[in-house]
């Protein structure tokens, strides 16, 4: 029996993260002659971006978060309902919750798969039970892939050690890829310097340093604005309520944005873009901003140092700490022009030579060579 086109599901937490962060893979397995099919948790918009790509969208009930036993098992069951119905010929499955359902799944009914681990988060930087038992599905899960992706090398360490099976089957994808045609270098605007923190407002991406550090420089310096761009994340165990983000950035020159769905504007507006986290994949936020050439000031962690190159394409401090975060803004002031200039050149030129989204659909296409699923005629 022969199909016309191998069928590949792709699945996250949410449609509005499958649209943010893989548009371009998408893209480029359809013009392959790929059937895409992206399974989410639906929000009423993101999924008829997803098919206006061209993909189809099949919605799940799926709390990132949640640990109802009872929410958790439906959303499990309907999950096998769906693979068994579409039978795909590869799944390729993101963040832990999706790993940690989806990958045992497809060894169960015989369905090749790629786990991506794109960052470990809170999962990995606390020692609750909650945390304790995703580290331990999550690790088990991996196991049942067919070959597992980690964003950077020191989550593939972590998660892989004392555990060669593992690590025999995995390997460092250098990110999600970056849109250099969309994400444009553009000229620095006049002063005053303008610091720009993006970010989900959570405490684990750095929001509490990041105000500290601000008011030790504006007591400090008289010409610097300090702006905040993100959404709110209730959800999120490390959630910062609304009232708690206006109390901390009451300063005249401090200053919280709220949230959008076009980063290029605030970006083009700012000097510098910050990322004080306490660990990510490889920051996305990072990696827009290089590609408009803006320099950079990111914490000394996995998935931040990736993409900064310390004294080159911008600054890194140390994780949770104010002091050095502060010393970091103070360098970059004192900078001339010229160097601020030539450190947002050097950065969208490392970009585009190691993010590309070129790059990575390329390292896509030839791992699912590799797994023997061809984009035209195959036999089942």
């Amino acid at each position: 029996m022969t199909r016309p086109v191998a069928t590949i599901v792709l699945f996250c937490n949410t449609a509005q993260a499958m649209v943010q962060f893989r548009t371009a893979i998408i893209r480029d397995l359809l013009s392959r002659s790929y059937r895409v099919i992206a399974i989410a948790q639906p929000d009423g918009i993101s999924e008829n971006d997803i098919q206006a790509l061209g993909a189809e969208f099949v919605p799940i009930a799926l709390s990132r978060s949640g640990v109802n036993p009872f929410g958790e098992m439906k959303s499990l069951f309907a999950l096998i309902s769906i693979f068994r119905r579409i039978r795909p010929d590869l799944l390729i499955s993101y963040t832990i919750k999706p790993n940690i359902y989806a990958l045992p799944i497809c060894r169960m009914l015989g369905i090749p798969s790629i786990g991506v681990v794109t960052g470990l988060g809170y999962t990995f930087l606390t020692q609750s039970p909650v945390a304790w038992l995703a580290r331990f599905l999550l690790g088990k899960s991996l196991l049942a892939a067919s070959h597992v992706w980690f964003l950077n090398k020191d989550d593939m360490d972590l998660v892989c050690d004392h555990n060669a099976d593992l690590r025999a089957r995995s390997s460092v994808l250098p990110g999600e890829g970056i849109d250099t045609s969309f994400y444009k270098p553009r000229q620095m605007p006049p002063p005053p310097i303008k610091f720009l923190m993006i970010a989900r407002i959570l405490t684990d991406k750095g929001f509490h340093e990041y105000v500290s550090a601000a008011k030790l420089i504006c007591a400090k310096f008289a010409d610097v604005q300090f702006d905040l761009l993100g959404p709110l994340d209730p959800e999120s165990p490390t959630g910062i309520s609304r009232e708690d983000i206006e109390h901390a950035t009451n300063h005249p020159r401090i200053n919280y944005l709220g949230p959008t769905n076009d980063v290029r504007p605030f970006m083009e507006n700012a000097h510098c873009i910050v990322l004080p986290s306490y660990r990510e994949g490889v920051s996305r936020v990072l990696l827009e901003a290089a590609a408009m050439g803006r320099p950079m000031i990111a914490t000394d962690v996995p998935g931040c140092r990736e993409v900064v190159i310390g004294g080159e394409t911008g600054l890194l401090c140390m994780p949770r700490n104010v002091e050095s975060l502060a010393n970091c803004f103070e360098q970059f002031i004192k900078l001339d022009g010229r160097k601020r200039k030539a450190m947002g050149r050097a950065a969208q030129k490392d970009v585009a030579a190691r993010f590309d989204d070129h790059i990575i659909c390329a390292r896509y296409h030839s791992m699912i060579s590799e797994l023997g699923i061809d984009g035209v005629d195959v036999t089942r």
